[in-house]
């Protein structure tokens, strides 16, 4: 192809696909042969060529005055032998050991601080205290009902659907009998619908997500003969690219996962929780072992890919509760805040930089719409000032009403901080 003889343009477009957790995307070029009326897709290359690479050419020979024939460096493919098929394997497993060393040791300290800060929390109890008190920790600025595993007779786990206020915690918490408890039931055809207060969903005998209704307003997610929840397979067999790189063709070898090999089976029929599995067999050596669960209270299914649908179910799903048996000194419930909209979300509590005894909250609206809220606290706190991300406050005014509540307006997406200054 001539330098001048082609004609090289990006598609405004990309390819998405997605099942199973398993997400391509690409993006893609169009080169036009001049005379030939022909189109074929390449990939535009990821790194300068000079940088080498399999399949990687050289740029011209660049003209000196000190050396008339500069040397030029070989190519990469001419360097080192080619990768065998194997070879990836062994990279990702080497990649995956070197993560692993530092991660540990970041897990390791960050459990450490966040007992340091349970504690904190908590206080201690005198020894007198018969038993450590089961206490469930919300760490998230709503209140929350959810099913979490409670410690039973024997050390034995056992669910139970508790509410926790705001920013704080619950002591031995009530186990609350949902409005509507979970069902699980199985069809003549080998499907299974399964149900709470909010959501029902029908998945087939090989696990696929068929319908997903919103009750309130019976609202279908799932399109007319399409899935969700679809395990898909692709080709990924690259023509000059290293082991990790994908070629655009790999979109038109999509293959459906359709081997079953244990099929849809309930592993709880329901009450609080509700789980089918299901197996699939991917290769002869390989297979995949999925399981769904429905809790009673909650707007969202649970497997390898989640769906919710408010922000707070989202914020719910990745920042569970805390459950410890720490014994506590104070009152059996405490909320640090509480807000009056939906729509805000308090994202950053934390001690101002350069303010002793003052802390700093950080809020935005999540709905783009314009909301009057108010923070309430039960913190000790004797004033609130607005300020900008750099704490800077905006005027002396004091925002903090007798109540220890801060009146806030916010339009779509805004974001404020306050700065709290602590009675000590």
């Amino acid at each position: 192809m001539g330098g001048s003889d082609a004609l090289t343009s990006l598609l405004p477009c990309s390819a998405m696909e997605m099942g199973g957790g398993h997400l391509t995307l690409t993006r893609l070029h169009a080169t036009e042969q001049k005379g030939s009326g022909r189109l074929r897709s390449c990939r535009r290359r990821r790194r300068a060529p000079e940088w080498g690479g399999r399949g990687a050419f050289l740029p011209p020979p660049i003209k000196s005055n000190l050396v008339a024939n500069p040397p030029q460096r070989p190519l990469l493919s001419e360097t080192r032998p080619p990768a065998k098929q194997e070879d990836t394997g062994v990279m990702a497993a080497i990649c995956c050991h070197n993560n692993d060393i530092p991660l540990q040791k970041i897990r390791e300290g960050g459990a450490k601080l966040l007992v340091e800060a349970i504690q904190s929390l908590l206080g201690t109890l005198p020894q007198s205290q018969p038993s450590p008190a089961v206490t469930v920790i919300n760490t998230l600025p709503w209140e929350r009902t959810e099913v979490i595993s409670l410690p039973g007779p024997s050390e034995e786990q056992k669910l139970g659907l508790v509410k926790v206020p705001s920013m704080g915690y619950v002591v031995m918490p009530e186990n609350i009998n949902p409005c509507t408890p979970v069902t699980v039931v199985m069809q003549d055809d080998g499907s299974v619908i399964m149900k709470n207060e909010i959501l029902a969903a029908n998945f087939d005998s090989m696990g696929r997500l068929t319908s997903l209704r919103l009750l309130s307003c019976n609202r279908e997610s799932i399109p007319q003969n399409s899935y969700g929840n679809q395990f898909v397979m692709f080709d990924d067999i690259p023509l000059y690219w290293d082991a990790w790189d994908v070629m655009d063709y790999h979109l038109e070898t999509r293959k459906p996962v359709s081997n079953l090999l244990n099929k849809l089976q309930i592993s709880s029929s329901g009450g609080l929780r509700g789980v089918v599995t299901f197996t699939l067999q991917i290769s002869d050596t390989s297979t995949i072992v999925q399981e769904i669960i429905l809790e009673a209270a909650t707007p969202y299914i649970r497997f390898n890919t989640k769906e919710a649908g408010i922000i707070q179910s989202a914020y719910n799903f990745c920042i569970p509760l805390l459950t410890t048996s720490s014994p506590v000194a104070q009152p059996s419930s405490w909320s640090a805040f509480t807000i009056s909209s939906p729509a805000v979300v308090l994202e950053t509590v934390k001690m101002a930089e350069k303010r002793p005894d003052t802390l700093v909250v950080r809020l935005y609206e999540a709905y783009g719409s314009t909301v009057d809220t108010q923070l309430q606290t039960s913190l000790p706190v004797k004033e609130a000032f607005l300020c900008d991300l750099l704490e800077r406050t905006y005027d002396l005014q004091n925002v903090l009403s007798e109540d220890r509540c801060v009146k806030l307006s916010f339009t779509p997406f805004k974001v404020l901080s306050v700065l709290l200054v602590l009675q000590r």
